[in-house]
């Protein structure tokens, strides 16, 4: 039986998943869909880091797909309907 993921904003549960199940192809559609929080989250920095930052952040978030545990109805107790 699959099981039914009941978090995926946009799919990018699903991209999470390929990411962390080796698909790294699908780890730029994934960057494309963070880059522009990356890059917010990058301007609060002084700007002699921004690079240094960004590349921190991708790294974090490759890490992060890769222990990708969605929520699903079978691991959050309901019941299959």
């Amino acid at each position: 039986m699959t099981e039914k993921v009941t978090w995926n904003v946009d799919g990018i549960a699903e991209l999470l998943l390929r990411v962390g199940q080796g698909a790294h192809e699908d780890f730029e559609k994934l960057l494309n869909r963070f880059e522009p929080l990356i890059l917010k989250l990058v301007k609060e920095f002084d700007f002699q880091y921004h690079e240094d930052i960004k590349e921190e952040l991708m790294i974090e978030l490759f890490l992060a797909a890769k222990h990708f545990k969605p929520i699903t109805t079978r691991n959050r107790g309901d019941s299959a309907r």
